[in-house]
């Protein structure tokens, strides 16, 4: 029994939704902070990894996590050092970067399985972040570790 492209692809995806998960899951800031508080922004970290293919906005994050909108972009940029939208980015563009190891996924289907609508952004956004063009010749590159930012005794950093 043969499976169509898109099943495949499907598949594909939750598999590597589950193996990115199990890699990332324990970077995610969840940790307690000082006090012993709750990280407030984790809730918009489990919504990234989960839905990362999809549109997020600052408002769906701001309203998970139930903080005003100018608060959780102040909160997450003096958390992670960048904005919701970059690291939406580059947490996408590590997940890419898994996907390439697959070469028999052409790189438009890469670009729409990690939410990009169009391969211009999505090779826009490669380059940025990346320095090098998705369709490399090896189309092997080295994937960030712990790309996840952690808060350490109150001051935020990237570990």
């Amino acid at each position: 029994m043969t499976l169509s492209a898109s099943r495949a692809c499907l598949l594909l995806q939750e598999l590597l939704n589950s193996l990115l998960e199990s890699r990332l899951c324990a970077q995610v800031p969840v940790k307690s902070n000082v006090l012993g508080e709750q990280n407030p922004l984790s809730p918009a970290f489990a919504h990234i990894r989960e839905h990362y293919a999809e549109l997020i906005t600052v408002n769906e994050l701001a309203r998970i996590c139930h903080l005003s909108k100018y608060y959780f972009v102040h909160l997450f940029k003096e958390f992670c050092g960048e904005s919701p939208y970059q690291y939406l980015s580059r947490y996408r563009i590590d997940v890419a970067k898994h996907l390439l190891a697959d070469k028999n996924i052409p790189l438009h289907h890469v670009a729409a399985m990690v939410g990009y609508p169009t391969y211009t952004n999505f090779l826009m956004q490669f380059k940025k972040y990346v320095n090098a063009p998705p369709h490399c010749s090896e189309r092997t590159l080295p994937v960030r570790r712990k790309s996840v930012c952690l808060q350490m005794i109150g001051k935020p950093r990237f570990v």
